[in-house]
């Protein structure tokens, strides 16, 4: 009997050291980790530091990806329903002399608010009483060493003129 109860106090030890070992390989596992931002990128805001204990889905660090750019674009009530989807737009970015491919990728009316989680900074022309588009601009590789976030920016709209705004301000 005494044998019996050895080994079943052997088997017992086996598997608590096996679920000791899982519990340590998942502990060094969520313990640590490196936080990689895309080449090119600018960290934007820091919440954590380095070594300090974090919850699981906290976050630790916000960062700009100079690959992926936003423009926003103050227009007018009236301009909101003459722009739609995939229009494009000649987008001069300020410091650069030719125009980059811009893409509008939404609108929103002057009831509609802009906060700080869709996007980092709010146009300077923007007025109580005007609306704006969001523009996808194309980037290039300078913009991994230079990237553009801060600076202004003027679009061109190429689809539609002053003709088609006047049918629009008179409802034609």
């Amino acid at each position: 009997r005494t044998t019996k109860v050895l080994a079943d106090a052997k088997a017992d030890l086996a598997t608590a050291r096996i679920a000791a070992n899982a519990a340590r390989e998942l502990f060094e596992k969520t313990s640590e980790s490196s936080i990689v931002a895309p080449p090119g990128s600018i960290v934007w805001s820091v919440f954590a530091d380095n070594g300090q204990a974090v919850d699981i889905k906290t976050r630790i660090v916000e960062w700009i990806d100079c690959r992926a750019l936003l423009v926003q674009v103050p227009i007018s009530d009236i301009e909101v329903p003459l722009l739609h989807r995939g229009m494009i737009a000649n987008v001069l970015v300020e410091g650069e002399a030719m125009p980059r491919k811009g893409t509008v990728l939404m609108t929103r009316g002057t009831a509609a608010t802009l906060g700080s989680n869709d996007l980092a900074a709010i146009a300077k022309d923007m007025t109580a009483d005007s609306g704006h588009a969001i523009l996808s601009v194309e980037s290039t590789p300078k913009d991994a060493k230079d990237c553009p976030v801060g600076r202004t920016a003027h679009a061109d709209f190429t689809d539609f003129d002053t003709v088609d705004l006047i049918r629009a301000w008179l409802r034609l």
